[in-house]
């Protein structure tokens, strides 16, 4: 069975992944305990952030749970009308400044299809998370509530030949063979090509995004400055 890795910051997965992945080439179980004991260091400049949202009071609270799991330094969130501040240490990586802000307000909006079906979406979720397949490689995880669970699987069964399409805020994230049976009402979307390193960064933002629900509306992105001596 895959090993889940710990509710683990994504900081810390593109920091560590060409170590782990060389772990990973004797042993998945080592690789994920240094994956633990790293996690939530932020390292990165402090930066304070602002987005335009009409949805900001309903956004805000998934927001920060998405810069929890981030493993944000010293976190302050503020909401005013229909502006969100937030002043955070970052994780420490060259495009802090563009990815954090961007993946903070993703709408996060999934859908499973089998042809021109609907099979589930976001709101059908019971928990999003990053794995480590059979072959160390990673994965998003993505387990569904059990009626809907049940609904796919029996879709799968059915339609053999076919498969299933993961979309992503309008993008295609990964196909999935109908001949692979649904186990548990869960469902592992790969990450795609490039190198493990990008490949565990892919992962673990959908499962950033995913596991925490979706927004209301797409926050604009106004300002990205540094913090003052006082934030």
């Amino acid at each position: 069975m895959p090993k889940p890795v710990p509710d683990g910051r994504v900081a810390v997965a593109w920091r560590v992944v060409p170590i782990a992945f060389a772990l990973l080439l004797g042993g998945n179980v080592l690789a994920l305990v240094i994956l633990g004991r790293l996690g939530g260091q932020a390292e990165g400049e402090r930066l304070r952030m602002v987005w335009q949202a009409p949805c900001a009071a309903q956004a805000e609270p998934v927001m920060r749970e998405r810069g929890t799991s981030l493993g944000l330094g010293d976190p302050r969130w503020s909401v005013e009308d229909e502006q969100i501040t937030l002043v955070a240490t970052m994780p420490g990586l060259e495009d802090d400044r563009s990815a954090v802000p961007a993946l903070l307000a993703r709408p996060g909006l999934l859908e499973v299809r089998l042809g021109d079906q609907v099979l589930a979406t976001h709101r059908d979720l019971a928990s999003a998370r990053l794995e480590l397949d059979d072959a160390g490689m990673p994965v998003t995880q993505l387990t569904l509530q059990p009626e809907v669970g049940q609904r796919v699987a029996d879709a799968v069964e059915a339609a053999q030949d076919s498969e299933l399409v993961f979309i992503l805020d309008g993008e295609e994230l990964a196909r999935r063979p109908n001949t692979i049976r649904v186990v548990d009402h869960q469902l592992k979307v790969i990450a795609g090509e490039g190198t493990t390193r990008v490949r565990m960064r892919r992962a673990t933002d959908r499962a950033i995004l995913l596991d925490h629900g979706a927004l209301d509306c797409a926050p604009a992105l106004r300002s990205v400055d540094p913090a003052s001596a006082s934030e």
